[in-house]
């Protein structure tokens, strides 16, 4: 029987990379960080009678910070790293020293598409060794990474070892405390994502993000919580050293799957830490991965949406990008043909 045990959001000051050098030296930062946060919360009185602290997670970008990507001052490939690899071991030996799960994002350098980066989440387990690997979709031309989406016939090529898009593209890993799964920023806007880990048989998922603090963020979350019966842990980012945004908020937060706040921050640079009781969801789930619904009944997502492969033969820039969605007429021409011409200027000189 599986004790119930502490999750915990970490949320560091982010040092802004500009090359993989940088991305390590913002590990090693923080990996020090961890050890001090598994030691202090595993034994506060508060938290005796559990399973300990099993779980640590990080926020999207708290290795790199993406305003230096955002701003155009570097490019994603300069910051991107291999999966496991040296920039990240600090990661990997505080799992195994502490015998934790440390989830975590950077962007990847893969081998397989070498002219590519890819936003990527990753765990380490308690051994040291890689348990968890997810690619996050990509949104219209907000950012401009590759997602399994624009390579796809490529990637299940390479990935998919016979099986569906929905489990290739949505892995989940079964651990010695519960089905784990990655989600990333954005994607909590898009539920489908939710529902097809759950499916595959996630009971945490954890969200590393970037956001501002919003009460719409966190009713989103609550509701892919409850609507589908798994903990939700997301991390967001701490303050950013340079380059400061209403992003800097804080805000991580652990939801139960029922829908309710377990622990929630308002702080830019902290931890929060929340309790999870696995055997207490898996009685609450029942015999099915998500609630019994008529699939039959739902055709909207065979209708127009960002078609695949679109990188199939390079990534393409924010104004090509910009200027094939508007050929598929995906995207509004906000203002008229003018102003999109003068958006087009205005993101060729910022990409």
């Amino acid at each position: 029987m599986l004790k119930p045990y502490l999750t915990v959001c970490m949320q560091p000051p982010v040092y802004q990379a500009q090359n993989r050098k940088d991305v390590k030296d913002n590990v090693e930062r923080v990996a020090g960080l961890i050890d001090e946060m598994v030691f202090l919360i595993g034994r506060r009185l508060i938290n005796r009678g559990n399973g300990g602290v099993r779980l640590v997670a990080f926020a999207e970008y708290a290795f790199t910070d993406c305003r230096q990507i955002a701003h155009g001052r570097i490019r994603g490939q300069d910051v991107a790293i291999e999966i496991p690899g040296p920039e990240i071991e600090p990661l990997r030996a505080a799992a195994k020293r502490n015998k934790i799960f440390i989830a975590a994002q950077a962007l990847e350098k893969l081998p397989e598409f070498p002219d590519h980066c890819m936003n990527t989440m990753f765990i380490f387990g308690p051994t040291g060794e890689l348990v968890y690997k997810r690619h996050k979709q990509r949104s219209g031309v907000l950012t401009i990474y590759t997602s399994p989406n624009d390579v796809l016939d490529r990637y299940m090529e390479l990935f998919s070892d016979g099986r569906s898009v929905g489990e290739t593209l949505f892995p989940v890993a079964k651990t010695e405390i519960g089905n784990l799964a990655m989600s990333a920023c954005h994607e909590i806007t898009t539920p489908e994502i939710a529902r097809q880990l759950a499916a595959n048989g996630a009971e945490v998922i954890i969200r590393s993000t970037n956001e501002p603090e919003s009460n719409g963020w966190v009713q989103m979350d609550r509701a892919r919580a409850m609507e589908n019966i798994v903990y939700c842990v997301v991390v967001n980012t701490g303050y950013a050293v340079k380059d400061t945004t209403i992003g800097d908020s804080g805000s991580s937060r652990v939801i139960g799957y029922r829908g309710e706040l377990i622990a929630e921050s308002h702080l830019p640079d902290t931890a929060i830490w929340g309790l999870v009781d696995i055997e207490r969801l898996r009685a609450a789930k029942g015999p099915t991965p998500i609630p019994v619904y008529a699939n039959q009944v739902f055709d909207y997502h065979l209708r127009s949406s960002l078609p695949p492969n679109m990188f199939a033969k390079g990534p393409l820039s924010r104004v090509e990008l910009e200027a094939e969605l508007l050929r598929l007429k995906l995207i509004p021409e906000i203002g008229g043909p003018a102003a999109t011409e003068s958006a087009k200027t205005s993101v060729a000189q910022h990409p």
